[in-house]
C-alpha cells in the first residue's frame, strides 16, 4: 500500500499543478470555433508582460504549433524551442494523431528533448456503438518497443456510469496489475458532473464534482483528496471564452482579441495570488492559418 500511496501522491501533485495553470481555464483555449472558417494550423507563443516591453517566455512546452484536419481533429502537435542567445526557433514534433472512421485510433508521442525519438504509442479501440473500449500505452526505447513501468492500458465499461480500470505493468512480476479505477457520472447533456478515483484496494482517494451553465460551460470544479482541496469557479464572455477563474489561493483574469472569424489571436493571462502577489502575467499570441473555403 505504501508504494501505491506514493504513486497516488505523485498523481495528486500533478493534478494540483495542472489546476493552478491549465485547469484554471476549461477547454475553450485552443482548437476550432464553430464558424465556416476551418483552422489548418495554429502557432501559439507566450510572452512575459513587462513594464517597458514584453519578453519571450521560455517555459518548456508552452509554445506550440498545431495542425488540424478539416474536421477539426488535431493531426500533429509540435513544441517550439527558442535559443535565447540568437532567438532562433525550431519546431519539434511531439505527437502525431491518426483517425479511422472519424475516431482517434492512434497517437504517437516523441521525445522533444531527445531529438524526436519515438517514446510511446497510444492505441484506441471502440465498441460497436462507438464508445471507447480500450486505451493502450506502449513504451519505446531506442526505437524498439519495451515493457516497463510506463506501459499501461485502460478498459472502459458503461452501465449506469462510465468505469475506467487502469492497469500498469509491474516490473518485478512482469505482469499488468490494477492500479486505479475511475467512475464518472454524466448529466443528460453528456457533461461530466462527478468523478471518483479508487486505488487498487478499491479505496476512494480523489473526488471531483463539476457544474455547468445553460450553455454547457463549466462554472464550478471541486476536487478533494487527502492531499488536495481545490474549488475553482469560472466566468465567461459572450464568445464562450473564460475571462476569470477563482480558487482559494489565486485568481486568473483573461482578455482576448479576436479575428474576423471569432477565433482569438491574442490573449492575456494574469494570475494574482490571494496575498496580492502577481504569479504570472502573460501575453499569448496565436497565428492561425485557415483552409481555403
Amino acid at each position: 500500500m505504501k508504494k501505491t500511496k506514493m504513486r497516488i501522491t505523485s498523481l495528486i501533485i500533478t493534478l494540483t499543478t495542472m489546476s493552478l495553470s491549465s485547469c484554471f481555464q476549461p477547454d475553450s483555449a485552443n482548437g476550432q470555433k464553430l464558424t465556416n472558417a476551418l483552422i489548418k494550423s495554429e502557432k501559439i507563443i507566450y510572452y512575459n508582460i513587462g513594464i517597458l516591453k514584453n519578453e519571450r517566455s521560455y517555459g518548456f512546452g508552452r509554445d506550440v504549433f498545431n495542425e488540424y484536419d478539416r474536421n477539426g481533429n488535431m493531426l500533429k502537435e509540435s513544441i517550439i524551442l527558442v535559443e535565447e542567445d540568437n532567438k532562433k526557433e525550431t519546431i519539434n514534433l511531439s505527437s502525431v494523431s491518426n483517425y479511422k472512421d472519424g475516431k482517434l485510433s492512434k497517437v504517437v508521442n516523441f521525445s522533444v528533448i531527445k531529438g524526436g525519438v519515438k517514446k510511446e504509442e497510444l492505441i484506441f479501440s471502440y465498441q460497436k456503438d462507438g464508445r471507447l473500449e480500450k486505451e493502450e500505452c506502449k513504451a519505446f526505447e531506442d526505437g524498439k518497443e519495451v515493457l516497463n513501468k510506463k506501459c499501461n492500458y485502460t478498459t472502459y465499461t458503461y452501465a449506469k456510469n462510465e468505469t475506467a480500470n487502469i492497469f500498469v505493468f509491474d516490473e518485478p512480476t512482469k505482469t499488468f496489475k490494477l492500479f486505479s479505477r475511475t467512475i464518472k457520472e454524466f448529466d443528460n447533456r453528456k457533461n461530466l458532473i462527478k468523478s471518483t478515483d479508487y486505488d487498487e484496494k478499491n479505496e476512494p482517494y480523489l473526488f471531483e464534482i463539476k457544474t455547468y451553465n445553460v450553455k454547457n460551460l463549466l462554472v464550478t470544479d471541486k476536487r478533494k483528496s487527502e492531499f488536495m482541496d481545490l474549488y475553482v469557479t469560472y466566468l465567461y464572455n459572450e464568445n464562450g471564452d473564460v475571462i476569470k477563474s477563482t480558487s482559494k489561493t489565486a485568481e486568473v483574469n483573461y482578455s482576448y482579441k479576436y479575428d474576423d472569424y471569432g477565433n482569438w489571436i491574442e490573449k492575456t493571462e494574469k494570475t494574482t495570488m490571494k496575498d496580492g502577489e502577481i504569479d504570472n502575467n502573460y501575453l499569448i499570441k496565436r497565428t492561425i492559418e485557415y483552409y481555403s473555403l
